[in-house]
């Protein structure tokens, strides 16, 4: 596992595809912002892997954040 520190509006590239922004900082909550192709699931680690999340299948991004959801 690679740990590295970030400030915000920094960025860690995977890949040529995928760009992970640190977006904010508030206390202990870290915001980021996540760019990747539609092929790629994103999903938070704490989620049961579903069907849904496996590599092939058609990724759900009708969704959205608001200002209060990390």
């Amino acid at each position: 596992m690679l740990v590295i520190s970030r400030k915000i509006g920094e960025a860690i590239r995977i890949g040529p595809d995928i760009v992970i922004v640190v977006s904010g900082i508030q206390g202990k909550q870290v915001r980021v912002a996540i760019s990747a192709p539609s092929s790629v699931a994103v999903a938070r680690g704490e989620l049961e892997p579903c069907a849904a999340h496996r590599p092939g299948a058609p990724v759900d991004r009708t969704g959205s954040l608001d200002e209060n959801q990390a």
